[in-house]
């Protein structure tokens, strides 16, 4: 599970996007990648942010995507939510993940 940090940017990271697709193994710098974030139960993204995000490639790093949660998203202290990534490379080569987030007040100890 990820956490959240309310009221603050937050860095959703995919790693490692690759293809299995015969003649082309290896990470996928060249897709269209998205996210969306949902709670638990619904359809479509939560308020605050517009849905899907992008996400870019990382240049440094093959098949590293990034996308940002904004400080405006919509979560509650210890809400449950979804992100949703969904990822375009052609036809016969799209992906789809389901990574649950803990939304949490960060608090200075």
């Amino acid at each position: 599970m990820e956490f959240a940090y309310i009221g603050n940017d937050n860095i959703l990271t995919l790693v490692e996007l690759a293809s299995a697709a015969p003649g082309s193994l290896g990470y996928t710098n060249t897709a269209s990648v998205v996210v969306t974030v949902v709670d638990s139960g619904a359809t479509s993204g939560v308020g605050g942010q517009s849905w899907p995000a992008a996400m870019t490639l990382v240049s440094s790093e093959s098949g590293k995507w990034q996308a940002t949660i904004a400080d405006t998203a919509s979560l509650s202290n210890g809400g449950l939510y979804q992100a949703i990534v969904e990822a375009d490379s052609g036809p016969g080569l799209h992906g789809r993940w389901k990574v649950p987030i803990k939304a949490i007040v960060r608090e200075l100890e």
